[in-house]
């Protein structure tokens, strides 16, 4: 835990130069971004049972079969996410070791991240710790053909919001959804993007409230609903699961968006692609509830509840009194780093030096 407590107050204390350097915000963002590189790649493999198996397709497996092995066999609905196991592949023909591919895969979603957060924060001290402290850094140690997918769905998002032809943010989750099958349900992005899909207060509250019922009286409905929608057996497996979650990850994401929400007109006011965000936020969150049926529902919750990186910060600048406005910014700080240290998802951690 240690390693993780000094690369976030070292993360902190970049951002903490956020617009007070004339040069520019360079290295207050990016600066944070290496701290949390380096923190990440150095990783050891004990980190979490799923690097071990990474790790002997990596030696043993993958270095054994052809590109065309693979392709097929993803063909063939024989082994999932094949573009995966090919770029795993394309690194092992270059004899590079397994811990540079765990920095790799982990270093592109910290810098797709921190490149949406350098478009759309308002305050990236809060967006860091938010990053650090809630599962999303972590959950990317250990699910690493799910990290890839996020990685380019981010940079996907990050085009949406640049006005980009919408084929190319459609073409890149296209990508991502071979890598992580996940990824395809990140295409509802799009869609609501090109047909300005908005949920407000009202929509919000509506879709929290009716994923809580599914959740709780509904599950043999959205268990069979998961079966009917599953376009192969690995995700028609999951309408039988018995792993679910608790409620806690699903009530710390409803309290940020709660929050979030209590500003949504001024944000909006100011800039019409928080509205875009704040339905994806949304979604996230209904997800989120539904994974206390299906686990595997709080993966694909993150695609969607990432976003909120930005928009509670955004929400907390936006006040307008100035003292209430301090106030609720050091204290969303203090209440990060109590919750950071609290969950201790980092206590496994060791470095490989």
């Amino acid at each position: 835990m240690i390693y993780a407590s000094i690369s976030l107050f070292l993360v902190m204390f970049f951002s903490s130069f956020y617009g007070k350097i004339k040069q520019g915000n360079f290295i207050p963002i990016w600066g944070s971004a290496f701290i949390l590189i380096i923190f990440a790649g150095l990783r050891s493999i004990s980190f979490g049972s799923d690097l071990y198996s990474y790790m002997n397709e990596y030696l043993y497996y993958v270095p054994q079969v052809a590109y065309t092995d693979i392709f097929n066999l993803y063909m063939q609905g024989a082994t999932k996410d094949g573009f995966f196991y090919m770029l795993m592949k394309a690194f092992t023909d270059f004899n590079i070791s397994f811990q540079f591919f765990l920095m790799f895969v982990t270093a592109s979603y910290i810098i797709s991240t921190t490149y949406f957060v350098e478009k759309k924060a308002k305050a990236i001290i809060i967006s860091f710790m938010m990053f650090v402290a809630l599962p999303w850094l972590q959950f990317a140690f250990t699910g690493l053909r799910q990290t890839v997918a996020m990685s380019i769905c981010l940079i996907a998002l990050t085009q949406l919001l640049g006005n980009s032809k919408i084929y190319k943010p459609v073409s890149l989750i296209c990508i991502a959804g071979l890598f992580h099958s996940s990824a395809w349900v990140f295409l509802l992005a799009p869609i609501i993007y090109l047909f300005k899909l908005k949920i407000g207060r009202v929509r919000f509250i509506q879709l929290t409230v009716l994923s809580i019922l599914l959740s709780i009286l509904g599950e043999t409905f959205f268990r069979g609903m998961i079966n009917v929608l599953s376009w192969n057996k690995s995700l028609a497996n999951y309408a039988t699961t018995d792993v679910s979650l608790n409620w806690s990850g699903f009530i710390i994401q409803m309290m940020f968006a709660i929050v979030s929400y209590y500003f949504y007109d001024a944000l909006i006011e100011k800039d019409k692609d928080y509205g875009f965000l704040y339905s994806l936020m949304a979604i996230g969150v209904a997800m989120q509830a539904l994974s206390s049926v299906i686990a595997e529902m709080f993966r694909v919750s993150m695609y969607f509840s990432i976003v909120s990186i930005c928009i509670y910060p955004a929400a907390i600048l936006s006040i307008k009194r100035k003292r209430y406005r301090i106030l609720a910014y050091y204290l969303s700080i203090l209440l990060l780093l109590a919750y950071f240290f609290e969950a201790n998802r980092f206590g496994t951690y060791i470095p490989i030096i």
